[in-house]
């Protein structure tokens, strides 16, 4: 924990940003809507243009 958290207070918010949306993309192969999918991406995207 304690490496996360030292981690945490150094990252930027774009490492959190592309950390999400690695995520995001990750459900991609998982059985999800491909349109649950696309919404999760569009909504990454927008959260990275602020």
């Amino acid at each position: 924990m304690s490496k996360l958290s030292k981690k945490a207070k150094g990252s930027s918010l774009k490492t959190v940003n592309t950390k999400s949306f690695s995520k995001t993309t990750r459900h991609k192969f998982v059985s999800i809507p491909n349109e649950d999918v696309n919404n999760n991406r569009a909504r990454a995207y927008e959260y990275l243009a602020f």
